[in-house]
């Protein structure tokens, strides 16, 4: 896909090294930039953020990128799309980026589903978990009491 198949109001992500960052597509300038409204670092930090329109490049950053599709979404439908975009639209200048609370899914998936999650924290903590009963109820010592 390229950034000229997309729809204003589609999220759309960039693939991190750890991480993939996510925003909604905006559209076009009048000079034909495409654009995206997500979360951008404040001072370099991953602890904070401001939700800002930027163009496409300064959003992927040279990464690969592609497109999230959420369930029960009808993307043919422009009154929907135009929905999506006007709620990313009116996020711009938040600041309250909480990396575990309200990242880039989050603002993403609530301007699209109404419904902030983060399917990356949710594998994260979920991973966090696993770890925790690994370490603290290790087989072996399971096994001892069945």
């Amino acid at each position: 896909m390229t950034s000229y198949d997309l729809k204003p109001g589609m999220t759309i992500f960039a693939k991190r090294t750890l991480y993939r960052h996510f925003g909604i597509f905006a559209g076009w300038t009048s000079s034909g930039q495409p654009q995206v409204i997500h979360y951008v670092k404040l001072d370099g930090s991953c602890f904070d953020g401001i939700v800002q329109r930027t163009d496409f490049a300064a959003f992927t950053q040279g990464d690969e990128w592609g497109v999230k599709f959420y369930s029960g979404i009808n993307y043919n439908d422009p009154d929907t799309l135009r929905k999506i975009l006007a709620r990313a639209e009116a996020k711009i200048g938040t600041a309250n980026y909480k990396p575990f609370t309200q990242n880039c899914e989050h603002f993403c998936s609530e301007c699209t589903t109404g419904d902030p999650k983060s399917e990356q924290v949710q594998k994260l903590v979920v991973g966090l978990v696993v770890v925790a009963v690994a370490i603290f109820f290790p087989p072996a010592r399971f096994l001892r009491f069945v």
